[in-house]
């Protein structure tokens, strides 16, 4: 397994702040750069101590502080050297897909082609915000990724047509370090956006998920990829959620508790249901899977269910408690990349930059060697 850091880089302010759309008086410039200046240390101490890459999201009106992950990670890629630089967004229905071309182009230059990109849709709360009807949300999504997949590899300028982007000449530069195009992530939570990234060859990326369910859609991404001619293996497939690690389960819940780090989380146990708990019968074959993913919730598009699950427990504990929920990502998900948020609530830097520590040398390790 590969491990990144996922940073929403939140405001950490004297208190905290209330919930949903954030009134800009609630915020202190002091405190603004103090959470800026946190954030990067972590990325900059999950370089240091090997991870495989660290990861900025876009999220708007809220209390992270990413509104523009590219500006993020432009500012990541003089700061973390030997890591990957994944930008998650941006979000494309609320933007230009050339102008965004560029500054991917331009980011895989700063960072001297270490540049992994998740292509999304947004939210249904950043939709309002922005205006963007969610109804168009997937045909311009989907269009504004052929246009910059073109844009990308296109040697002359063109000109592009389509239904939701017009634009006379386009002419990307500067043009990537990688060829033909960094590596790319969609999401795995729909039996679209599964067609969609096994069409086209991207990597799928869950959030929050059951592994059992993850397993499943992993399963129909795979049989979908294999008809366009290719094979996905787990290193295709990412995972991500809350983690904390301390020496034993019930000091990592008790600063979990003390520190709101996971909130969302409803006040049930922090560790992991054994597997027999977690894990009903197997789907026989891909069909069976897609019947029983349709049979359960619709995801916000209406189409298709959502992988996304709230009750699923966040990964804390003491290291061997990690690691046994890691090795069920690998074994029931088939999850190869796993990325992991240490920072969240109003857990201290320093209790962050220790579970940070104390995952890399205790977990890591041990992940890795089961898996051989």
């Amino acid at each position: 397994m590969k491990f990144g850091l996922f940073n929403f880089i939140y405001y950490a302010g004297e208190e905290p702040l209330p919930g949903g759309l954030i009134a800009p008086k609630h915020f202190r410039p002091a405190q603004s750069l103090a959470s800026l200046r946190s954030g990067f240390a972590l990325f900059e101490h999950a370089d240091a101590l090997g991870f495989d890459w660290v990861s900025v999201s876009e999220h708007h009106y809220s209390t992270s502080m990413t509104p523009s992950p590219i500006v993020a990670a432009a500012a990541l890629s003089q700061r973390v050297h030997r890591a990957d630089i994944a930008v998650l967004g941006p979000s494309l229905p609320f933007l230009n897909p050339v102008r965004t071309a560029e500054e991917l182009a331009m980011l895989d230059n700063l960072t001297g082609g270490r540049l992994v990109v998740a292509l999304l849709r947004g939210t249904p709360p950043e939709y309002l915000a922005y205006g963007t009807n969610p109804a168009e949300s997937r045909p311009m999504f989907e269009e504004a990724v052929e246009l910059m997949l073109r844009a990308w590899s296109e040697p002359e300028p063109f000109g592009w047509e389509g239904v939701h982007y017009r634009f006379r000449t386009i002419a990307v530069s500067p043009t990537l370090i990688q060829k033909p195009r960094p590596r790319i992530l969609a999401s795995g939570n729909s039996i679209e956006s599964l067609e969609f990234a096994a069409r086209h060859r991207f990597d799928i990326g869950f959030s929050f998920a059951n592994p059992v369910t993850a397993g499943k859609h992993f399963a129909i991404y795979k049989d979908k990829a294999q008809s366009y001619g290719w094979t996905p293996t787990a290193d295709n497939a990412l995972y991500r959620h809350y983690c904390y690690v301390a020496e034993t389960d019930a000091a990592a819940a008790e600063d979990n508790k003390r520190h709101g780090f996971y909130a969302g989380y409803g006040g049930r146990s922090l560790v992991a249901p054994t597997r027999a708990e977690a894990m009903p019968a197997t789907p026989k074959t891909v069909a069976d899977a897609i019947g029983g993913i349709v049979a359960q919730s619709r995801d916000y598009g209406g189409t298709a269910n959502s992988a996304i699950d709230r009750s699923i427990p966040p990964i804390i504990g003491s290291p061997d408690t990690v690691i046994r929920r890691l090795e069920e990502l690998r074994d029931v998900g088939n999850i190869g990349r796993v990325d992991l948020i240490f920072s969240s609530g109003q857990l201290p830097h320093e209790l962050a930059l220790q579970s940070l520590t104390l995952f890399a040398k205790e977990v890591f390790p041990a992940v890795q060697t089961h898996a051989q």
